[in-house]
């Protein structure tokens, strides 16, 4: 398989590693009863929602989504 091949192939894993830490930070924050209703709302701003699990005090699911944003944007870049 030649490089081309093989960078697809982190990235369809990275990124599918990505979306689904992102759906579980989502989710905490549906489940959390530390913001209103209508703040909950504004998790599905992607930037807000490692904020919001942050202020909840999920620091390690924060970390991991950060981690795994950037190795996403660092095999994007490598090309």
């Amino acid at each position: 398989m030649n490089t081309d091949l093989w960078l697809l192939l982190g990235l369809t894993i990275v990124g599918g590693g990505w979306f689904v830490v992102h759906i579980v930070l989502l989710m905490r924050i549906v489940k959390s009863k530390r913001f209103p209703p209508l703040t909950r709302v504004a998790a599905l701003i992607p930037i807000a929602t490692p904020v919001m699990v942050w202020m909840t005090g999920r620091r390690s699911l924060v970390l991991f989504w950060i981690f795994t944003g950037s190795l996403y944007f660092a095999l994007w870049f490598s090309r």
